[in-house]
């Protein structure tokens, strides 16, 4: 059973709630914008522009 706070006293909620936000801001860092005939052409499952190699 998982313990209601670490060693430093912190309560889980706000550990876990703090390793997410990090991954979030992670993911978000290293994606690229996409332009709108980008979605579209990824939505529709056209090859895009840029090479995408899916169909």
């Amino acid at each position: 059973m998982a313990k209601d706070s670490d060693k430093r006293g912190k309560p889980a909620s706000l550990r876990a709630d703090a390793v997410l936000k990090a991954a979030v801001r992670r993911i978000e860092s290293e994606r690229v914008p996409e332009t709108l005939e980008d979605h579209a052409r990824r939505i529709s499952g056209a090859p895009s522009a840029k090479g995408d190699k899916r169909n």
